[in-house]
């Protein structure tokens, strides 16, 4: 009996870290979510990608998880990976061409001595951590919405940090689902 209860638990485990993610779809660490990274000549308002992820049955890109520093440097590298050595040549600084919607916005006002009051677009919780990009957030012009943008060294050396824009501005998107059968409800809010 005890090996038959022993198959089941390892059966039941394995199951569930398949990968269920549609085609073009990435499997997150811990097998929990999927993402679908936007392609590089896709940029659009933050409104747009909202409707662009609820059109593939998803959400847009959140860290409002228990493993979120492992979920957002995981992202970080894979937009990495994707752009490449594409803007290496454009100097120092931040890089206002490769920016990525978050799913997340504030309430209020907001700068870099206060960074105000932002949520999570998907679970309406507050977010709780931050990694902004020096200088931001500046509020600069009612930017009320989150990206993360590509910040470069002298060398071309490249990270992503958080940055407040627009939320008419225009950007890549990442979509985030879980990890289910599609036949399995997802959680998601409009």
């Amino acid at each position: 009996m005890k090996g038959l209860l022993g198959f089941a638990a390892l059966l039941a485990f394995a199951l569930a870290q398949e990968n269920h993610c549609p085609e073009q779809w990435h499997l997150a660490d811990g097998g929990h979510e999927c993402l679908y990274f936007s392609h590089l000549n896709e940029h659009v308002t933050k409104e747009d990608a909202k409707i662009l992820c609820h059109a593939r049955h998803s959400w847009l890109l959140d860290f409002d998880e228990e493993h979120a520093a492992k979920k957002y440097n995981q992202v970080r590298r894979m937009i990495h990976e994707m752009v490449g050595d594409i803007y290496d040549d454009m100097g120092p600084g931040p890089v206002m061409h490769d920016q990525w919607w978050v799913g997340a916005k504030v309430h209020g006002p907001h700068d870099d001595h206060n960074y105000g009051n932002w949520t999570w677009d998907h679970g309406k919780t507050e977010v709780t951590w931050f990694d902004w990009m020096e200088g931001q957030p500046n509020d600069f012009h009612n930017e009320n919405c989150l990206t993360m943008q590509r910040l470069q060294d002298a060398l071309g050396h490249a990270t992503y940090h958080w940055n407040d824009w627009a939320c008419q501005g225009s950007a890549r998107y990442v979509c985030e689902r879980l990890n289910k059968p599609h036949n399995e409800t997802q959680f998601f809010h409009w």
